[in-house]
């Protein structure tokens, strides 16, 4: 529940365990407002067990009436899989199932698990291919050949335009900003854009728990100004910069280096809602930190590309503002770069970015090339002053050339001047690598990823390559050489020359399969960006 409110849930406790004659005492981690009341009982006295099974059901209804849920860790199992209804409707339940199926078609694994049994009347047919939406007003007509995106301004608008695509047989593109728009669709899928800009509300912002809920639609850098005002911040920098919609990162999994200290979308993402196939509101995780209660969809939309839905509503777990951001910055030859950086990341220092770049956009990883190696930390002064003098003394023993420190702003962080050459780029290839590989790979692809820039993040084990094109042979290695390192390569922008040559998602992966059985398990009329997965689905 929210740390705010654990007082209110340990008089609640305290009441309940009273009104059942019940001892009782508790155990909590109170920085995550996770809560665990036991019922001290004797299982021998059949009306004792009832009692405490009637108790344990009030304290999951009083925790989930503060704003919390019904399981902060250890998942659901059998005794409170009922309870999965004080906070899913039927639709989340029905999806969950949907995602379950295709995991396991045939129930194999821990039947009666997690999800109660379904309520059959709850679905009904209201097309003649059996379509599960429940009768709901008739979506309103839509003319599809005027070739102008729908703009929902609300989640049951965004609903309703879904249903009446799936009943006339139309293809939808989720979009945001349309920052990467292209990526993946093959030219023959002809799809409307359904835009979430029009979700921009603020929903609920709880300071005191650094919890913010937003429309899908609102902009990166609307948020940070409204987070500034209380000392906040959502500490994401995706490229190419904060104009991005909330939803399209999210959709995208897009961040920046700065991963490596604060995580990824999936790490700051608490919960969320979309539309699904069905034209139904779905809602996955909730507003507290710690949420074990169900099938983990929220992760599961991450980076999803709008193939499984139409996000419009996001809860973030927010950071403080940090007091102090500033980079160092050395250069010498790639190996140098990389050993450097290598030793630095097995140290007990906490940089919040480890960047390599070659100081011209035509260099490679050649060894006598000149590279640049930036290294940011972020934090309370004194903590980040005694962090540059130690990364300082490191980088000097490596015999690289150090240079001066530099502030720099929290928003922009230190790399958004590599981030925008790259993005000026027609193609943008992206390859993801266990981070101790990552200088290895270099190395060996050094002479493919070439022309407008390239970036090398060894904290968290990407590269980032800007060209005008990649030839057959060389996009062929470049997937191949990810694919044996233990990573993959991918296409993050593509022109559409290329993308009728090639997957940009790569060389076939042994998890392509189940991919596509979640995507025609939770839209199986196909009614969300058709082609977007690996391998055209």
């Amino acid at each position: 529940m929210p740390r705010t409110r654990l007082p209110e849930a340990l008089d609640r406790v305290a009441a309940i365990a009273r009104k059942y004659e019940l001892s009782h005492g508790n155990v909590f981690h109170a920085g995550d407002g996770n809560l665990h009341p036991l019922l001290l009982f004797d299982s021998r006295d059949p009306r004792q067990v009832e009692r405490v099974h009637e108790a344990g059901r009030e304290i999951m209804e009083a925790c989930v009436g503060l704003g919390g849920t019904i399981s902060g860790e250890h998942g659901i199992g059998m005794e409170k899989s009922d309870a999965m209804r004080l906070i899913c409707s039927e639709d989340d339940l029905h999806v969950q199932r949907q995602l379950r199926e295709a995991f396991d078609p045939h129930a194999l694994l821990n039947p009666g698990k997690i999800l109660p049994p379904a309520r059959r009347t709850d679905f009904q047919s209201v097309t003649e291919d059996g379509l599960e939406i429940r009768p709901t007003p008739d979506p309103p007509q839509r003319e599809w050949a005027d070739g102008g995106d729908l703009i929902p301004t609300d989640a049951a608008e965004a609903c309703a335009m879904v249903a009446r695509a799936v009943i006339d047989d139309v293809a939808l593109l989720p979009l945001g900003a349309g920052t990467r728009s292209g990526c993946g669709i093959r030219s023959q899928h002809a799809t409307t854009g359904l835009r979430s800009v029009g979700l921009c509300e603020v929903v609920e912002h709880d300071p005191p728990n650094q919890v913010i809920a937003v429309g899908a639609g609102t902009t990166l850098d609307s948020l940070q100004e409204l987070l500034a005002e209380h000392g906040q911040w959502l500490p994401l920098r995706p490229p190419p910069g904060g104009n991005r919609t909330l939803g399209g990162i999210v959709a995208t999994g897009a961040c920046g280096a700065e991963r490596l200290r604060y995580g990824a979308p999936r790490d700051l993402l608490l919960g969320l809602k979309f539309v699904s196939g069905a034209g139904r509101l779905i809602s996955t995780g909730g507003r507290v930190v710690k949420n074990v209660a169900g099938y983990d969809l929220t992760r599961l939309l991450v980076g999803s590309a709008g193939t499984l839905g139409l996000i419009t509503e996001l809860t973030f777990r927010v950071a403080s503002l940090p007091q102090c951001c500033t980079a160092v910055s050395a250069t010498g030859s790639f190996p140098q770069c990389a050993a450097a950086a290598a030793k630095l990341l097995q140290t007990q220092l906490e940089p919040n970015l480890v960047v390599g770049a070659p100081d011209r956009p035509d260099l490679t990883a050649g060894d006598d090339d000149t590279w640049r190696l930036t290294v940011a930390f972020e934090g309370f002064a004194e903590t980040v002053q005694y962090q540059l003098e130690h990364c300082e003394t490191l980088l000097n023993e490596a015999d690289l050339n150090v240079e001066d420190r530099n502030d720099y702003a929290v928003r922009r962080g230190p790399c958004a001047e590599w981030f925008d050459v790259l993005e000026q780029s027609p193609l943008l290839v992206q390859v993801d690598l266990p981070p101790d590989r990552v200088a290895g790979f270099a190395s060996a692809c050094g002479d493919l990823l070439y022309g407008a820039g390239v970036t090398v993040d060894f904290g968290c084990g990407r590269i980032r390559a800007a060209m005008a094109d990649v030839p057959d042979a060389a996009w062929d290695r470049i997937g191949q050489e990810a694919t044996a390192a233990g990573g993959h390569a991918t296409a993050e922008k593509a022109t559409e020359e290329f993308a009728r040559r090639h997957d940009v998602f790569g060389p076939p992966r042994p998890d392509w399969p189940l991919m596509h059985r979640i995507k025609w398990a939770l839209d199986p009329h196909h009614v969300f960006a058709p082609g977007r997965l690996p391998g055209g689905a």
